[in-house]
C-alpha cells in the first residue's frame, strides 16, 4: 500500500503557483502585453499607465492559467501637425498562461 502523500505538497503547489503568478503579474511590462490589439486609436501604449487585476485563475499539475483585466491609457497622436498628443483610456481581458518552466505566455480574450 502506497502511503497517501504529506498534506503540506497540495499547499506546497498552490503556494509555488501563487508566487510565479505573482511574478508573472509583477513584472510584466507592458510591450510583452498584446495591448495594441485593444487599442483603438493607434495602439501606442503610455508604459506609465498600466493596471493589472487578476480575475481569476486556475491550476492544473503543470498550468497556471489565469484571467487578467488590464486598464491601460492609449496615446492618440494629433490629426494635423498643429495638435498635441491625447489620451484616453482603454480596457481589455487578458489570458495568462504559465506551463511548467517556460516564459508567461498573454493572449487577448474576446470581449
Amino acid at each position: 500500500m502506497t502511503p497517501a502523500p504529506p498534506a503540506e505538497s497540495g499547499t506546497s503547489q498552490l503556494s509555488s503557483a501563487s508566487s510565479r503568478l505573482t511574478a508573472a503579474l509583477a513584472t510584466a511590462t507592458p510591450d510583452q502585453l498584446p495591448l495594441q490589439a485593444a487599442a483603438s486609436q493607434g495602439g501606442l501604449i503610455d508604459p506609465a499607465w498600466t493596471v493589472l487585476t487578476l480575475l481569476g485563475s486556475r491550476l492544473d499539475d503543470q498550468t497556471i492559467e489565469a484571467t487578467i483585466g488590464v486598464l491601460f491609457t492609449e496615446i492618440v497622436g494629433g490629426c494635423s501637425c498643429g495638435e498635441a498628443p491625447f489620451s484616453i483610456n482603454g480596457w481589455c481581458r487578458l489570458r495568462l498562461r504559465i506551463e511548467g518552466d517556460h516564459p508567461p505566455r498573454w493572449s487577448l480574450l474576446p470581449d
